[in-house]
């Protein structure tokens, strides 16, 4: 779908500039900031890679079960 939205020149200028130095399209990053602002920054019409959480070493077994769900710490 095509729309058309009325920027102010810095606003649009900085979104070029932003676009370019995160190698997105100026719609693609549009698209990205609104959804963002929507509180809705995980939805997208691409795939995305897949994130990579960092794991740290604690010195010793963990304290529930990792591989159950269900586990709850009281």
């Amino acid at each position: 779908m095509s729309t058309s939205i009325n920027l102010s020149s810095n606003i649009l200028e900085a979104a070029k500039v932003a676009a370019e130095k995160s190698d997105l399209t100026l719609d693609a990053y549009v698209e990205q900031a609104v959804r963002h602002a929507l509180g809705r920054a995980g939805e997208s019409t691409q795939a995305s890679a897949p994130v990579e959480l960092p794991a740290f070493d604690c010195g010793g077994a963990p304290l529930i079960d990792l591989d159950d769900q269900e586990t709850s710490i009281d």
